[in-house]
């Protein structure tokens, strides 16, 4: 074992910086090609919009669902591209945005998370329900984002309207030539009712 090799444990971490590089540059590579892209993303976001559909129509005495599932990093990665984050789509070459952004790998037990969020229609003019979007706690801005919308706790960031977020996953499987699979179900290590989604590595 390498566990008390001092020089082995050095050129390891010494590795560390350009494997992460080359797997960031790697995989960007991979997930601009949609047909690959969508084979990735689509069937995990048509599970959650069709559990985020039948959920908008509960009554609030009801308890929304609450489901967890257990991904690899490639997987939460993908999802960040389909959903196209703020901090992995190419930036606007007149705007001092940094290009390293990119550079990012979800680390162990990473986290995303989907929320259907009810808003207060009088003050946002939009419909009851959002889909708010997490990633490790913070609220994961998207070029799908709607901006300046809260919800009744005067909380903004991560916010996508239902339509939109429809709207994202058919563009996808038009550009991947994905057919969406009636009544597929994702495995799921756990599920219970509450109120979200989430991915999570491990």
């Amino acid at each position: 074992t390498y566990e008390e090799d001092e020089e082995a444990e050095s050129t390891l971490a010494a590795m560390a910086s350009p494997t992460e590089a080359h797997l960031t540059w790697r995989f960007r590579q991979y997930y601009q090609d949609l047909p690959l892209l969508s084979a990735v993303a689509v069937p995990a976001l048509r599970e959650i919009e069709k559990q985020i559909q039948n959920s908008s129509h509960l009554c609030h005495k009801e308890r929304r669902p609450f489901t967890i599932y257990s991904c690899h990093d490639v997987t939460i990665l993908g999802l960040l591209y389909a959903m196209r984050a703020d901090f992995l789509v190419e930036p606007d070459t007149n705007t001092s945005k940094d290009w390293g952004q990119w550079r990012w790998w979800p680390g162990y037990a990473s986290t995303l998370a989907f929320e259907l969020v009810q808003l207060d229609e009088e003050k946002n003019g939009l419909g009851s329900h959002v889909l708010r979007v997490l990633l490790d706690r913070s609220p994961l801005d998207t070029t799908n984002s709607a901006k300046n919308i809260t919800d009744k706790n005067d909380q903004g960031g991560g916010i996508i309207q239902l339509s939109d977020f429809s709207c994202l996953i058919q563009r996808l499987e038009k550009a991947g030539k994905v057919e969406a699979v009636e009544g597929s179900d994702a495995n799921t290590d756990s599920q219970e009712k509450v109120n979200n989604s989430e991915f999570r590595t491990g």
